[in-house]
């Protein structure tokens, strides 16, 4: 698919549609890539932490909200909306990105939403 004029708005109501079919939390979960800068390999470490104080995992039963968190990123991965980027050698999710049309997407759906505000400068 070519990313010119058409093709592009065509692309961006694909993304657009996987967006929509996220459940609210993992919906909250992908608007939080807005708040990370472009190009930008995010630490899950220091990201699954960040959801659960949010408040955007929910508790389920016989899981932690640890495991919770890690179960969305991945889902997040699987629907192809995050990019893993390093894996631990028990396959857990080390270093994650989104790409800079899926950031873009998450940008328009935060500020719609008044998730947050994203403001950029060149320095």
């Amino acid at each position: 698919m070519s990313w010119h004029a058409n093709d592009g708005k065509k692309c961006s109501e694909i993304i657009g549609t996987s967006y929509e079919d996220l459940s609210l939390p993992l919906k909250l979960c992908f608007m939080y890539f807005a708040a990370f800068p472009e190009d930008h390999e995010i630490n899950a470490t220091f990201l699954l932490p960040m959801w659960i104080a949010e408040g955007f995992i929910p508790q389920e039963d016989n899981r932690t909200l640890e495991e919770t968190a890690e179960g969305y990123l991945e889902d997040l991965v699987q629907r192809s909306l995050v990019q893993v980027k390093y894996r631990s050698s028990k396959g857990s999710i080390i270093y994650c990105s989104i790409h800079d049309l899926l950031r873009d997407l998450a940008i328009q759906k935060a500020k719609e939403d008044n998730f947050l505000v994203v403001y950029s400068h060149p320095d």
